[in-house]
């Protein structure tokens, strides 16, 4: 099973966390579940929205993702001149979530 996470800093926009080494790759995933046609059950992934506070660490609270699809991929624009770490934006479909919160 492949898992994706996204990460979210407190109002921010959700981004695929780039460093994890278990990240596949979106696009032979898009390629393959989308253009190959090869998208029944076994080809969704499960993941997670991570809440995290200002220090990048802790973790607030998460949103599972179970049975999800990709249907859409593109590169999100950077500030001309900015060295920013290259991001995508992924169009996924989700048949149910969970929200898990840290306890106190």
């Amino acid at each position: 099973m492949h898992v994706f996470v996204f990460q979210i800093v407190e109002g921010n926009r959700p981004t695929l966390d780039p460093c994890r080494s278990d990240q596949p790759n979106r696009y032979d995933w898009l390629n393959d579940f989308l253009v190959q046609g090869r998208n029944g059950q076994d080809k969704e992934r499960d993941g997670a929205i991570v809440y995290l506070s200002q220090d990048l660490k802790t973790e607030l609270g998460r949103i599972n993702l179970f049975s999800c699809g990709i249907f859409g991929l593109e590169p999100v624009k950077a500030e001309a001149g900015s060295e920013s770490i290259r991001r995508v934006a992924a169009d996924l479909y989700c048949e149910r979530m969970q929200l898990q919160v840290p306890k106190s």
